[in-house]
């Protein structure tokens, strides 16, 4: 997405998440919504710079979309005819399922995993000791600008509510509640929390050097 936005590069954009619909079309959605999130968090000169970027954002994407018409219209088809449509149908009114205290206890180790849960604000959050270290030595570091910060932050933030937050949740899902096997866009958080970690190891290297 970088190159699409700095460097007007739109092909390999394009490509990547035209194959991402085809392969999958749910982890599709989760990928969509997090890029929208994603473009806000760029650097704009003015709302000049901000329409242009957010007009080749949107182009690409739907060329992306597409390439893969007739899958994402069998989709739309087969929802229409399931089972779920008369629950989906109804909007989730705003509140918790549980406590963030009990979520975060998944990132200690030792802590059993499920793969499949009834409990929709169960996920599974370990990612390593290591991991926690890195992004607090992201953090505290004085190198790293706060609108830098900000710009991993904030969907960071806006990830962690939506896993307990019945209204993100069923926005998230493709405005679907899920069932069996809750928030499954974790794979998003731990993706940028690999970057953050990635950021903080560039970091003790300036530092040390």
């Amino acid at each position: 997405m970088d190159y699409l936005m700095y460097k007007k590069r739109w092909k390999l954009y394009v490509f990547s998440l035209s194959l991402c619909i085809f392969t999958n079309i749910h982890l599709s959605i989760f990928v969509c919504f997090f890029l929208i999130i994603w473009f806000f968090t760029y650097h704009f000169t003015g709302f000049k710079d901000f329409v242009h970027k957010g007009c080749r954002f949107a182009a690409a994407s739907l060329l992306a979309a597409g390439c893969n018409f007739f899958r994402l219209v069998e989709t739309y088809t087969s929802k229409s005819n399931s089972i779920y449509q008369q629950t989906d149908s109804k909007l989730p009114a705003f509140g918790f399922f549980d406590s963030f205290f009990e979520q975060w206890n998944q990132l200690f180790i030792f802590t059993p995993s499920q793969a499949i849960s009834q409990n929709n604000s169960y996920i599974n959050l370990y990612m390593g000791i290591l991991t926690l270290i890195l992004i607090g030595i992201y953090v505290t570091s004085r190198r790293i600008s706060l609108t830098e910060k900000a710009r991993k932050f904030v969907p960071l933030l806006i990830l962690t509510i939506s896993f307990n937050e019945e209204v993100l949740s069923y926005v998230w899902n493709g405005f679907h509640y899920q069932s069996n096997v809750p928030n499954r866009y974790v794979f998003l958080l731990m993706f940028l929390c690999a970057i953050i970690s990635y950021d903080a190891i560039c970091e003790l290297k300036q530092v040390t050097t």
